[in-house]
């Protein structure tokens, strides 16, 4: 699956919001462990992150769909990460995740 790219999207910003809303309240049992690294994908007027990814290895951006607990998950902003939550398909090249569980993840990088 590709990277999504919001400037290119035919899918707004608030359209993706109302559907992780929707998602939070759902009853899906697609429960998955993913590692990535945990990217700001859409900012406010003051330059805040207002709508955060999981950048998998494989070039994916995963929308992470925990409307309420964006300080949660802030810290862990350009950092690796194990996180575990319920996926979800949003559009045939975007899916998103609501955590459960973070974890970081320290790796060694090879030169």
């Amino acid at each position: 699956m590709k990277a999504f790219d919001f400037n290119s999207s035919i899918i707004s910003e608030p359209k993706i919001k109302n559907t992780v809303k929707k998602l939070e309240n759902s009853e899906s049992l697609n429960f998955k462990k993913i590692k990535g690294v945990v990217n700001p994908i859409s900012w406010d007027s003051n330059n805040r992150p207002t709508l955060l990814s999981l950048y998998t290895p494989d070039g994916e951006d995963i929308i992470i769909a925990n409307n309420g607990s964006l300080k949660k998950f802030t810290k862990y902003i350009n950092k690796n990460v194990m996180v575990k939550g319920e996926l979800n398909e949003l559009d045939e090249d975007l899916r998103s995740i609501i955590v459960s569980r973070v974890h970081p993840v320290h790796e060694m990088v090879a030169a």
